[in-house]
């Protein structure tokens, strides 16, 4: 209808109309654009908080994983001291049934499981720009890079983890090692009385460690290994907290 009336305008030389129409025509456009464009702004922002609410979830998720592991750290750390104290003194000094388990239990390490769904959909899709707060994206980079980066720790780790196994046998007899496996994976509901041993068993182990020529050495590495954990695993921590307080 407008083109038709537009012809007419031109061939009866109406420059008044022919005007009048290109404007409506240019202003019809630029409306139906406008319109266009606030509807992509406001779906970009409902998707926008749709991943923001993810990040939050996830990195709420971190945060219970790294509690677990960070607490684990420092428990592990603290027998492999009770440990060392005992290696040194020549005694065992309290329940020696935590000495035996301390011997099995104190170069177990836990490496935390990061949630990385929204981030890795963010990166795929290309919607990382969504995020608008420039402060935010950064943030959200070093907590990831920083991950990655302390990450590679765990090769170092776990070769001083396997050298530790392999000398376990020398330290514990082979029913004590299954006990131990059996109070591993057996949960906070894993009942105490499936590891009793008696004092004679713990000191039988105390002077198989003062004489084994490497593992007072492999208990104070796994020691540093714990404490080292420990630091990283917080800090990392400490990146999820700010990062859940800001969303």
């Amino acid at each position: 209808m407008i083109l038709r009336r537009l012809a007419d305008a031109i061939r009866e030389q109406n420059w008044f109309t022919v005007v009048l129409e290109v404007l409506i025509v240019v202003v019809g456009i630029f409306i139906g654009l406008q319109v266009d464009d606030w509807n992509d702004a406001r779906n970009d922002r409902a998707l926008e908080q749709q991943y923001l609410a993810s990040l939050k979830a996830d990195f709420q998720a971190d945060i219970e994983e790294l509690d677990k592991a960070i607490a684990l750290a420092k428990s592990r750390a603290q027998l492999g001291r009770l440990l060392i104290s005992s290696i040194n003194k020549g005694r065992i000094e309290d329940d020696p049934n935590e000495f035996i388990w301390a011997v099995y239990s104190s170069f177990l390490l836990n490496y935390p499981s990061y949630t990385r769904a929204t981030i890795n959909d963010l990166l795929s899709t290309g919607n990382l720009q969504l995020l608008q707060d420039s402060n935010l994206k950064a943030a959200v980079a070093e907590y990831y890079t920083d991950i990655e980066y302390r990450e590679q720790w765990k090769t170092n780790w776990r070769e001083m983890q396997i050298a530790m196994e392999h000398t376990l046998p020398d330290l514990l007899d082979f029913d004590v090692r299954e006990a131990g496996m059996l109070r591993y994976t057996g949960g906070p509901d894993w009942i105490t009385e499936e590891f009793q041993f008696d004092s004679s068993v713990a000191e039988r182990v105390l002077r198989r460690i003062i004489e084994h020529p490497q593992a007072k050495g492999q208990i104070g590495n796994m020691i540093r290994v714990q404490d080292t954990a420990y630091n990283i695993l917080t800090g990392i921590r400490e990146r999820a907290v700010a990062l859940v307080e800001s969303l």
